[in-house]
């Protein structure tokens, strides 16, 4: 039975009683009832209109035609700029976010990939002293080879067969002379593959016995690596064999840990979603939901104190909106110190919302399970879906075979991703103004606000976004 919606404010006010609590008593109870509670936000309704695109912010930006349909698409928060498809044929492809350009093209791969990739950026130095340039690597596992490609070119840097069964996608860190890949196995074990600096051939530099298998991608921030595995323990690893804390959560993960400045968000099959202390694994705060937490939470630059999370349930499943408030709490009895904590309250949910399909700071853009191909508009505040896009009619009545879901933290690549049976591409961009917050950290972003070209050339310079960012739209909700 569902249990009686509570209002964003008195959550806050009943965890603040909780946490005030909770730190009067042992360190146990402290850790199980700090910052929980079981209040269920209030659903939203869609009822808003169906709008044509020339009605939204959204332009369409772009379109190519591969020789196959696409298979997949991946974006990295690393290399924000790039967009890399698999095709249903095998081949990889690196596009231009921007222009539609594509920059490389692989042979085909052996297998569709199982597993997602990961893009990695690292600053090096270059030939002129003083002077750092970018170094790109997709990191990729197909058939249990671990494949190295130069972003730049989309050549092989090198590639390594994996003598264990890969559960997860790889986590690539740092530069070719000092790279460490991070990948779980069927076997329980978190192996790091490393490249020898001199002879340049792959190794597998070090393993660690977690006991369980990790599902989901190891997440890096820092000098931290972050995973989960199937057993319900988190664990914080060093870059050379050194775990530097475990935490329990209970049931079995199956999503990433998601990470903002010191907290990791992480939930897992036993329907509770906690925040830890990144640096230390010390719990920050829980909150019980109405179902299992199975995907990456997702967590934006411009949003310090909200985290959205995919709750999947017959009932009330869909995305949920947390409000996840740091405070510190001062000792109880005058003599332990303060202490951080993190104080959770529901806002709202989105029934049956499935994939987001591009962000901006005031929006989310998700699709739903029962209309894949209809884009929701909702206002990240309140939850209110202000309008929607139906992008089968744009394209001729033609329901897409793929729309790109993905999560950008800075909000800066804006830009809806589908892909039809007959291997057309079609994106569309949000060009409208786009208020920051002052707690935004989008500092080396381009101006939020632009104007779109009356049409947009399929094979547009990498400096387009340079010329059309000189006026501004205002988005009409």
């Amino acid at each position: 039975m569902t249990a009686p919606c509570i209002s964003p404010s008195a959550s806050l006010l009943l965890l603040a009683g909780l946490a005030a609590m909770t730190l009067g008593g042992c360190a146990s109870d402290r850790a199980q009832n700090l910052g929980e509670t079981q209040a269920t936000a209030q659903a939203i309704q869609v009822d808003a209109p169906v709008r044509a695109l020339a009605d939204t912010p959204f332009e369409r930006l772009w379109d190519l035609r591969f020789p196959s349909p696409v298979w997949t698409c991946y974006t990295g928060a690393e290399v924000p700029d790039t967009l890399f498809f698999q095709l249903q044929s095998g081949e990889l492809a690196a596009v231009d976010a921007l222009s539609g350009h594509t920059r490389w093209i692989t042979e085909p791969l052996p297998e569709l990939l199982k597993l997602p990739p990961h893009a990695a950026r690292t600053k090096v130095s270059s030939s002129q002293p003083g002077v750092m340039v970018n170094e790109d690597r997709l990191y990729v596992v197909a058939q249990d080879v671990l494949t190295s490609y130069d972003i730049a070119t989309g050549q092989v840097v090198w590639s390594y067969t994996l003598p264990f069964g890969a559960s997860t996608g790889p986590c690539g860190v740092g530069a070719d002379n000092n790279v460490r890949v991070f990948i779980g196995d069927w076997s329980g074990y978190l192996r790091v593959i490393t490249l020898h600096p001199e002879r340049k051939f792959p190794y597998l530099a070090w393993q660690w016995n977690l006991g369980a298998s990790p599902l989901a991608q190891p997440v890096r921030s820092e000098d931290q690596v972050y995973l989960a595995d199937h057993s319900g323990m988190v664990h914080s690893f060093r870059l050379d064999r050194n775990r530097a804390w475990a935490f329990d959560v209970g049931g079995a993960v199956n999503g990433a840990p998601a990470v903002r400045n010191r907290s990791l968000f992480v939930g897992g099959d036993d329907n509770v979603f906690y925040a830890l202390n990144r640096l230390t694994g010390e719990e920050l705060g829980r909150i019980s939901l109405n179902g299992q937490v199975k995907r990456q939470p997702l967590v934006f630059d411009n949003e310090p104190e909200r985290v959205f999370v995919w709750v999947e349930s017959a009932e009330v499943g869909g995305l949920y909106a947390i409000r996840a408030q740091n405070d510190i709490v001062a000792g109880g009895d005058g003599q332990r110190p303060p202490r951080e904590v993190v104080r959770f309250a529901q806002e709202w949910y989105l029934p049956r919302a499935d994939s987001l399909v591009a962000s901006t700071p005031q929006y989310l853009y998700v699709t739903r399970s029962d209309k894949p191909a209809e884009v929701l508009a909702v206002s990240r505040s309140s939850g209110r879906v202000d309008w929607r896009l139906d992008l089968a009619a744009e394209q001729g009545g033609k329901m897409p075979s793929y729309i790109g879901s993905y999560l950008d933290p800075s909000d800066r690549l804006r830009t809806i991703v589908t892909g039809q049976a007959n291997g057309l591409v079609v994106a569309y961009r949000f060009f409208g103004y786009v208020p920051v917050s002052d707690n935004a950290k989008l500092a080396d972003a381009p101006v939020e606000g632009a104007k779109a070209p009356a049409k947009a050339p399929a094979k547009a310079p990498a400096k387009a976004e340079a010329a059309t960012d000189e006026a501004a739209k205002p988005e009409t909700p």
